[in-house]
């Protein structure tokens, strides 16, 4: 009797702990879903509208992958429709119906391409933002002047999905790589791990 007594402590123990530590990670995984940042302090940039910019943007979208996830009309798709997962979307980013793009002004493009920072300050997850960090100021001017001066695109997103453990959904992907790189930056005292 008394074995059984230890063996039913320890169980107790065992699954007492197990939802301790599940307790943390869901608690820590709320803190870093939710968190926000600011992007560091720029020069505005000069987007001008001209052809020749108007073409760097393009070749830009091109050869850094926007057009990978946003598709060639950066119209954008769901890229991951799993709900035991979650839905990962990138999102239209032209002036149709469903696009992000007058929730944005060159200065918030600019911290969503180089700092994986959407207009809401919130995080976005998934942004390859790192890869984009060190661009030149021109470039990513050319390539905001390339998503302005594109074709309006009606694509309404379904809405986002939150894991299936959760419930809720995870910061906008708007501009969104798999498996992307992380940002070496800090915001705040918050930092881009995790490939956004």
């Amino acid at each position: 009797m008394g074995v059984v007594r230890w063996v039913g402590r320890g169980a107790l123990v065992l699954v007492g702990s197990t939802a301790v530590a599940i307790g943390g990670v869901y608690a820590q995984s709320e803190r870093v879903i939710g968190a926000k940042g600011t992007p560091p302090t720029r020069q505005a940039l000069v987007v001008r509208r001209d052809s020749a910019t108007l073409a760097l943007g393009e070749k830009l979208t091109v050869t850094n992958g926007c057009q990978d996830c946003h598709t060639a009309s950066l119209g954008g798709k769901v890229m991951i429709d799993d709900p035991a997962f979650a839905r990962v979307i990138a999102s239209n980013l032209t002036a149709g119906d469903g696009g992000a793009l007058a929730r944005y002004d060159d200065r918030a493009l600019d911290a969503a391409i180089r700092d994986g920072i959407g207009s809401d300050g919130r995080k976005l997850w998934i942004m390859p933002s790192a890869e984009y960090a060190s661009l030149a100021d021109a470039d990513v001017a050319a390539i905001i002047a390339n998503i302005r001066g594109r074709a309006a695109v009606a694509n309404v997103m379904p809405e986002r999905l939150g894991t299936a453990w959760s419930g809720r959904s995870p910061s906008p992907c708007v501009m969104s790589t798999p498996g992307a790189g992380f940002s070496r930056s800090v915001y705040k005292g918050v930092g881009h791990e995790g490939g956004r």
